[in-house]
């Protein structure tokens, strides 16, 4: 128990308070001290915060259990290094080649010149030639999208004469995962749960407003306050672009094509997060009797501010692409207003190789008249993530589960109260990155 009591507590006395996700780590390797993993996140925090005795010590935890972990022997061998102990990190350096001579982490010690000659002939020679391999990744659901499109629609058809597109949705919700953000790639599985204040604004303003095209300055953000316990995850994306629309005749059916360009500067606790940019593309088709056919592909890149311990492993950044369609059915029944079924393919290649994935998913919902002017909505969506290039020993490909319901009051044509629940699930038999997120509360959306 010396080890783990030494790798666990760190320094004593004049030593900084250990942040929130050390102390989380911590726990769970008291929990559950046979998990490699955990030991190896464990030793990247101890690394940040510049605890080097502490970051070595938990590695050799992790490689005690898993001797054979490529990313163990990588992180260690790299900080024994940066210690001048180039000869034993050697032979961990030597140890990623020989167990994984295909993977990112071998590319880049051989790019770094970390590996000698000898040791990369010798393995050459034993039938282990060492290849560079590339992947891509994807994103899930395009849902929103649509109804982003959809409420445009609405928009339009009700204030004809307005040059201006405004869209505000508030709320109150209890959120049990709030580092779940919408705003990262990142998934966190650390018990923070909180009340939180949210703000969406967007406004759109027709400069150019003629028969068949539309262009002009939008603006949007997305705000959202958390209890004080949780403020570090108090989120502000400030976003800022230019669109174009045109409407068109194709196939016998009339089209509105739409192009737009948006800059978004995150914030998270008050900090710069990241930086975006996307091009969103996408075509909507109107068919008979309100139908529609909507189609959309987005190319966006990302530079977050934190790049991790070592970039090539940790990094966020990078582009990302996501194409979809969704059918929308304008039902006349009773009581079923609308059905609605789509799915996305997207991609991703961040510099991390840790979150690099490939992924594809399907949605679908319904809207339900209780009355004039109640409805109920629900929704669901399901699909995977495959991380073929993340280096743990625990594969963390994702299966992706969303459940969700939203009852509705229309209290005019510009004022919709709503009473929301939604469930998302992030499966994996990785539990570093096994998550879910459960939210419900009231919110109230107001369109001009």
């Amino acid at each position: 128990m010396l080890g783990l009591n030494f790798a666990i507590t760190g320094a004593m006395a004049g030593e900084p308070v250990p942040s929130p996700m050390l102390a989380t780590l911590q726990q769970r390797v008291v929990e559950n001290p046979s998990h490699a993993d955990s030991w190896r996140c464990l030793a990247k925090i101890h690394q940040r915060e510049g605890r080097i005795p502490e970051a070595i010590e938990s590695l050799h935890r992790a490689l005690s259990i898993d001797p054979e972990s490529v990313a163990s022997h990588h992180d260690l061998g790299q900080i024994l290094a940066s210690q001048g102990d180039h000869e034993t990190a050697t032979v961990h350096f030597t140890n990623v080649l020989r167990l994984a001579p295909d993977s990112g982490y071998a590319r880049r010690l051989i790019e770094q010149g970390q590996i000698p000659e000898s040791i990369k002939t010798e393995l050459i020679q034993d039938g282990q030639p060492v290849t560079a391999v590339g992947y891509q990744i994807q994103t899930f659901d395009g849902s929103e999208a649509f109804q982003r499109q959809l409420e445009e629609i609405e928009s339009d058809e009700q204030v004809t004469s307005s040059r201006i597109r405004a869209f505000v949705e508030a709320g109150v919700l209890y959120n049990s995962n709030v580092s779940l953000t919408p705003i990262s790639r990142q998934l966190d599985n650390a018990d923070a749960s909180s009340f939180q204040g949210f703000l969406s604004p967007e406004l759109e303003y027709l400069l150019v407003d003629r028969p068949l095209t539309r262009s002009g300055p939008l603006a949007r953000g997305y705000f959202a306050i958390n209890e004080s316990t949780q403020s570090e995850y108090d989120l502000a994306a400030f976003q800022g672009g230019w669109f174009l629309e045109r409407d068109s005749t194709a196939f016998g059916w009339d089209w509105l094509s739409r192009v737009d360009y948006v800059y978004s500067l995150d914030l998270q606790g008050g900090d710069r997060f990241a930086d975006r940019h996307s091009l969103n593309l996408s075509a909507t088709s109107f068919l008979n009797d309100g139908d529609l056919l909507y189609l959309f592909g987005s190319i966006n890149t990302s530079d977050f501010a934190d790049d991790g311990t070592i970039p090539s492993i940790d990094s966020l950044d990078g582009p990302g692409f996501i194409t979809g369609i969704t059918r929308y059915f304008q039902l006349s029944r009773e009581y079923l207003r609308s059905i609605r079924i789509g799915g996305d393919l997207s991609s991703a290649d961040t510099e991390g190789a840790d979150y690099r994935f490939f992924g594809a998913g399907i949605h679908g919902g319904l809207q339900i008249a209780l009355n004039e002017q109640w409805s109920l909505e629900p929704e669901t969506g399901i699909g995977f993530r495959v991380y073929d290039d993340f280096t743990g020993t625990v594969s963390r490909d994702e299966l992706l589960l969303r459940v969700g319901a939203s009852l509705q009051r229309r209290m005019s044509d510009r004022f919709t109260l709503a009473l929301v629940v939604n469930h998302d699930r992030f499966a994996s038999d990785n539990a570093d990155f096994d998550a879910e997120r459960t939210e419900g509360g009231i919110t109230l959306r107001w369109m001009y």
